[in-house]
This record gives C-alpha cells, sequence and structure tokens, in this order.
C-alpha cells in the first residue's frame, strides 16, 4: 500500500478525546517540556534520544513512528552498520555468520522539535503477512505482532514504543572463492496520525540493517552445522521458502523447503510432477544428481513438461551454489555433516 509521505486532506474524521482540542503551540510546549524530563507520562518505555532513528520522510511528519534500535557507535543515519561478532551491536558477541539486532517502534516521539505528532492511528510493518507475499519475513511479522500487542491505536501519548524485536541479519557468503561481503535487510514501516482539523500525517520509515563479515571471520564450518544446513540458509531459506512458493503457507508443487522439513520433503521422495514421475526421478537421488528432479529444476536440464527453471522468474542460482547442491548429491544426500 503505497501513501504520499506529506500531510493530505481527509473527510471529517470522529474526534478522539484530548487531540484536536489541544493547539499546536500547547502540544509543542508539551513535547519540549516531556523531552527536559519535568513531566511524567503513562509508564512509556522511551528510548535515549541517541537511539531514536527517525527513518526518513518530511520533517513536519517525521515524529508520527520512529525506530528505537540497541546499537552503540554503529548508527549511520537510516542504518545500522555492525560487524558480526561486534558487542557494541551483535547481541550474542560471536562470530558465527549473523549479526543479531534489536529493534523496536515508537510513536509520537519528541526527541526533536522537527515536528509534533497529533497521535498515532495505525502503525504498519511492511512485508508483515504471510499471505503469498514473496518479501514477507517471520521477523517482520514477529515486530508487528509486538506493535498489536503492546501499544494502543489511536495512541496519543507521547513516546510509546514497543518492546523489541530480534532481526537476525545473515553476512553474504561463503560466496566463490570462499569470501563473504556484508549481508543486508531492509525494515519499512508505515504510520499514519489521527485526524486532526480534517488532516493527518502520513509517516513512511525505512532501517537499513547491514552486517558484516568479522576480519578473517569466513568460515563455512564455523557459519554452518554442516553441508546441508549451509544449503537450507544459503539456498532453501533465501530463494525457495518464501512467499507464493515453497513455504508453508503456499506448498508449492506439495514441497517444503522449510527449516526442519525439506531433508524429508526430498530425498528419496518422488515428485508430484507427472512427467518426471514417469520418467523415474525422485526429488533428490542419493549419489546421482541426473535423476534428482531438484538438480534438474536448478540447472535448467528439464524434459518436456517438466515445468521451468527454479528459482522462477529469477536469476539462476550462482555456479558456487550449484556445485556445492551437486556435491552434496554425490556424497548420498547425507542429512547432517559435511561433504567435501
Amino acid at each position: 500500500m503505497a501513501f504520499s509521505r506529506s500531510a493530505e486532506v481527509f473527510p471529517a474524521a470522529p474526534v478522539y478525546p484530548g487531540v484536536r482540542d489541544v493547539g499546536k503551540n500547547a502540544r509543542r510546549l508539551f513535547a519540549v517540556i516531556c523531552a527536559l524530563g519535568l513531566v511524567s507520562v503513562r509508564a512509556p518505555r522511551v528510548a535515549d534520544a541517541a537511539e531514536i532513528v527517525p527513518g526518513g520522510g518530511l520533517r513536519r511528519t517525521d515524529c508520527v513512528s520512529a525506530f528505537q534500535v540497541n546499537a552503540d557507535e554503529s548508527l549511520r543515519g537510516r542504518r545500522i552498520v555492525c560487524t558480526d561478532g561486534d558487542p557494541g551491536c551483535d547481541e550474542d558477541g560471536l562470530v558465527d555468520g549473523v549479526c543479531t539486532l534489536s529493534v523496536g517502534v515508537c510513536l509520537n516521539v519528541t526527541n526533536s522539535l522537527r515536528c509534533s505528532s497529533p497521535g498515532a492511528a495505525w502503525l504498519k510493518v511492511e512485508h508483515s503477512e504471510d499471505d503469498g507475499d514473496p518479501l514477507f519475513d517471520p521477523e517482520f511479522q514477529a515486530l508487528q505482532a509486538r506493535i498489536d500487542n503492546g501499544l494502543d491505536f489511536p495512541e496519543t501519548e507521547p513516546d510509546q514504543c514497543s518492546s523489541d524485536a530480534v532481526f537476525r541479519v545473515p553476512v553474504d557468503g561463503p560466496r566463490r572463492g570462499g569470501d563473504c561481503r556484508a549481508g543486508r535487510k531492509l525494515l519499512q514501516v508505515e504510520a499514519r496520525s489521527i485526524f486532526e482539523e480534517g488532516r493527518a500525517l502520513r509517516d513512511r520509515d525505512r532501517l537499513h540493517l547491514v552486517c558484516r563479515p568479522a576480519p578473517g571471520g569466513c568460515d563455512e564450518q564455523v557459519f554452518f552445522e554442516g553441508t546441508l544446513d549451509r544449503i537450507q540458509r544459503q539456498v532453501f531459506d533465501r530463494r525457495c521458502a518464501t512467499g507464493g512458493c515453497h513455504d508453508s503457507e503456499s506448498n508449492a508443487g506439495g514441497l517444503l523447503l522449510e527449516l526442519g522439513a525439506s531433508y524429508s520433503s526430498l530425498v528419496n521422495v518422488s515428485p508430484v510432477n507427472p512427467a518426471a514421475a514417469s520418467a523415474g526421478l525422485v526429488r533428490v537421488a542419493p549419489g546421482v544428481p541426473g535423476d534428482s528432479f531438484l538438480w534438474r529444476k536448478l540447472t535448467g536440464e528439464l524434459g518436456p513438461g517438466e515445468g521451468a527453471r527454479m528459482p522462477e522468474d529469477a536469476a539462476r542460482l550462482p555456479l558456487y551454489l550449484r556445485n556445492l547442491i551437486e556435491e552434496w548429491i554425490v556424497a548420498g544426500a547425507p542429512p547432517t555433516g559435511w561433504v567435501e
């Protein structure tokens, strides 16, 4: 759902108590008083000013919602730039190929005098609904749940914050040649203020979560538990078990590739595709990539009626990942352990 970032005019709306009867100057004065800590409000979870990230948008609308993050010097504008294992931002403090970051959302923020929010009517985390959205992310869903369960709408009190949701951002790698690059995740929320004198403010915020590999920290046997775990996390989780494809919501082709289900859905299991089944293929034939429908789908070596290459309508899986899957199948498709 796309909205303008500026203030817009809407039809008359119900009057919320304690909002439209407060003048703009009085609201600004109240915001200053709250920011200075001279009065208290309804036991809000208020973040330190250094931990608030407005998230972008016009200055006159940017206070309706903002992000609250637990990161020290890693804040850079609308980004959290964290190095894997850095205790200042990576909460587990381990070099494990993943940055663990905590992020919440605050409403009606008063740590800046750029604007004064008349109150928040609603807030939506983008890609938080498991409804076939190819960009659906359970971590976005978890943040939306914390907002829905911890905040009241319409919310008129200043500096009301949700509890934090945990975001696990993996580094990108190991890649071809064994190197790693920074991994990224984009968090987006959209809020609208309550009506005031026939007007409502739209505030769209973005936060880039960036995880850089630790110096010298790009070891697959540190990042993953085994070859299948690496395939699961680098291939299935990112490219297959997504909205509209092989996740529990869509279960395309009767194939579930989510963590904990992929092995039993693949190894020595007949495909539902009639042409592939009649050709004697199985989804994964241990030791024989050519008889494995998964392998054929990834390489595009398909016969009549066997469908399209996977990932569908996307770039071909990189060669180093196709090689990884081939080596795993040749080694007998073991559920655990490492394949040379």
